[in-house]
């Protein structure tokens, strides 16, 4: 079978084609190509396979998405973005937005990435272009670069109160903020000595919560474990 290629020099000048290959040959042919899918998968992280060289934009090569995000894996990203606002006590209004955009990405029946990629995503309800930049974000790096920079502000415990029962980002926020507890064995502790009841407006009631849910064995989880769980 005949092709078409980009002609490259050879490194061999006594190759029979005068040093250049795609000289007539199928076998020139067959080498080229080879030739031309290797110097393409290093140059276009949009080819399959292709691997971007580390600080080619600053960000690290581990971080790439090994699969293309499904719609579940954008969705989860953005609600845990909300949850991370709503921790921090953030605009009310860019929270209800991620919320919603969640919603109608995990609803679509066509994959956001691919959409967001091609610059179509904005067509779906709900979904402006910063939004849209975000779902580009998660393509090329595997996280929303908001996200990550929350993330290095809020303690992993912090978020894992959320795996909790019953335990919303509002009072996540007040455990840690007002309590001053950062991790799952100072929760417990906190059960324990009945701290919790003596936040306004909680009482008893979340303290019977939140030690039944522990006694149920729902141990709060690592940040990194609670998303990896949502993307599954």
């Amino acid at each position: 079978m005949w092709c078409e290629i980009p002609r490259f020099r050879s490194v061999d000048s006594n190759h029979p084609a005068g040093g250049w290959l795609g000289g007539g040959r199928k076998e020139n042919c067959l080498a080229a190509r080879r030739s031309f899918e290797r110097r393409a998968k290093h140059s276009s992280p949009f080819l399959p396979g292709a691997r971007e060289c580390p600080g080619d934009r600053g960000h690290n090569i581990d971080a790439m998405p090994a699969r293309t995000p499904t719609n579940n894996d954008v969705a989860a990203q953005f609600e845990l973005l909300a949850d991370l606002i709503e921790l921090e006590g953030g605009d009310s209004f860019r929270i209800s937005a991620y919320r919603r955009a969640a919603k109608q990405i995990q609803d679509s029946s066509s994959s956001v990435v691919e959409l967001a990629l091609a610059g179509r995503a904005v067509d779906l309800p709900g979904i402006g272009k910063t939004i849209e930049g975000k779902i580009r974000e998660i393509a090329a790096d595997g996280k929303i670069h908001a996200l990550a920079e929350r993330e290095q502000r809020i303690p992993a415990g912090v978020v894992s109160f959320l795996r909790l029962p019953g335990i919303g980002p509002k009072t996540a926020s007040r455990f840690w903020l007002e309590l001053g507890l950062t991790t799952p064995e100072e929760l417990r502790r906190a059960v324990e000595q009945e701290q919790l009841r003596t936040l306004p407006g909680l009482g008893a009631s979340i303290e019977a919560k939140v030690q039944k849910a522990l006694e149920q064995g729902a141990e709060p989880v690592e940040e990194s474990v609670l998303l990896g769980r949502a993307l599954e």
